[in-house]
């Protein structure tokens, strides 16, 4: 039988666990420095909705945005635009030192990966792979140098949650549960679909101790307390604005009426690369633009909601189309970047899938307690997939889980070399 790994695979020490993190990350800021140089990211990036954000707080205009003719006040998560306006205020509004940011945030991710994966497999070439996979990740390399997107800071609290769970299970106490809590409300203050995982996650922390059951649930207590607090300043905030509860965002109703209405292609957008929205009936958009924040919210609520009703299965669905644009490509994916470039990224994941899926079959290879680990990572994942394919799929929303399933690709590749190697072994006797 093929094992996971050697003997010296299995036990590293803290020393050489840090070299392969600090390596993993020179790597990481290297391609992504070198890449922001060579495309000219650092001074020309693509700029989003949360440029227009951070220049609204720092003239004093308050958390607001122009969209769909009228002023909104919580078009989106604050930890982005606020961390954009932060960087802004120090700096005299330098993009190139926000890209630096964000290259210094997608680089931490890397690291994340690769103590991830060692957390979770305790092998050392999975982490050192998973950790290579993610550095050089060409997706996550454009996102975090050609664009101010909210993507890194997702990318990295999505992790966060991940790597505090797994810590959690090597040493289950208080101080680690509450870092549990931190991160995850950290991560609903910019991706609020982890709040989908809080069941996953308080059955991992039942699950991951021998405490008694009493214990076991005050520690869920604390998971599910600290994540409340932390996000409670911006739900006050919301409702002191609007005089209704708001968890996170007032587009919620948006984004789901954009995977489900009768022109949804599954993304924001149709295969020539025309809005959603604007193929729309022109009552209904004129509907929407007479309007406020919350009245667009609500109007788009009614409609996808009618639509949902009305066509039940239709909604599984196409909820399962596009939980397959989650993990592969949409018709309308790439329309943005150069053909070529995009089909060598298209082979890339498709070796990546292939990889993982064999990572998994290879999974008894592991050890019971790795196995738990590493179903856990992709556990997250799945769920996280799912949850965003109920309202609208785009190509960058994978790429946010994408370091949680760089162990069990990793694990794969790394499988296909000890199956090599012993059936090499097996020819030479």
């Amino acid at each position: 039988m093929v094992t996971g790994g050697t003997e010296a695979s299995s036990s590293w020490t803290r020393g050489q666990l840090w070299w392969c993190l600090l390596i993993v990350g020179l790597v990481a800021i290297t391609a992504r420095v070198g890449w922001a140089l060579w495309t000219g990211g650092f001074w020309q990036p693509e700029t989003w909705e949360y440029e227009q954000i951070a220049d609204h707080l720092l003239r004093g205009d308050g958390f607001v945005i122009e969209f769909l003719g009228t002023l909104y006040r919580s078009y989106c998560e604050p930890l982005y635009p606020l961390l954009a306006a932060g960087v802004y205020a120090v700096s005299g509004h330098s993009q190139s030192l926000l890209v630096m940011v964000q290259i210094a945030l997608s680089a931490a991710t890397a690291m994340g990966a690769s103590h991830c994966a060692w957390l979770a497999t305790r092998r050392a070439p999975v982490a050192w792979l998973a950790g290579l996979f993610i550095a050089l990740h060409p997706g996550l390399i454009v996102y975090s140098t050609m664009k101010l997107h909210a993507l890194v800071v997702d990318t990295l609290c999505f992790l966060l949650v991940a790597w505090a769970s797994l810590r959690y299970a090597d040493r289950p106490t208080v101080r680690r549960a509450l870092t549990i809590g931190l991160m995850t409300g950290l991560c609903v203050l910019t991706r609020p679909t982890v709040v989908v995982l809080l069941p996953l996650i308080g059955w991992w922390v039942w699950r991951t101790s021998p405490l008694t059951p009493i214990v076991r649930l005050k520690r869920v207590g604390v998971v599910l307390v600290v994540s409340g607090l932390l996000v409670s300043p911006w739900v006050i905030r919301n409702y002191a604005v609007h005089g209704q509860f708001m968890l996170t965002r007032s587009t919620a109703s948006m984004m789901l009426w954009l995977g489900n209405n009768p022109q949804a292609t599954g993304s924001a957008m149709d295969a020539s690369g025309r809005a959603v929205f604007e193929q729309a009936p022109p009552e209904f958009q004129a509907a929407i633009r007479a309007e406020d924040e919350l009245g667009q919210n609500r109007l788009f609520g009614e409609a996808a909601w009618a639509y949902i009703r009305s066509d039940p299965w239709g909604v599984v669905v196409r909820t399962g189309q596009k939980l397959t644009y989650f993990w592969w490509f949409s018709p309308q994916a790439g329309q943005q970047y150069p053909s070529g470039g995009f089909k060598l990224y298209q082979y890339w994941w498709a070796c990546a899938l292939l990889l993982g899926g064999w990572g998994f079959v290879r999974l008894r290879a592991l050890e019971p307690e790795s196995r738990r680990r590493v179903r856990l990572l992709a556990a997250m994942a799945f769920g996280i997939g799912i949850a965003q394919s109920l309202f609208y799929v785009e190509g960058r929303h994978r790429l946010a889980i994408d370091p949680l399933v760089s162990g069990v690709i990793a694990f794969g590749l790394f499988q296909v070399w000890e199956v090599g190697r012993h059936r090499m072994r097996h020819r030479e006797r």
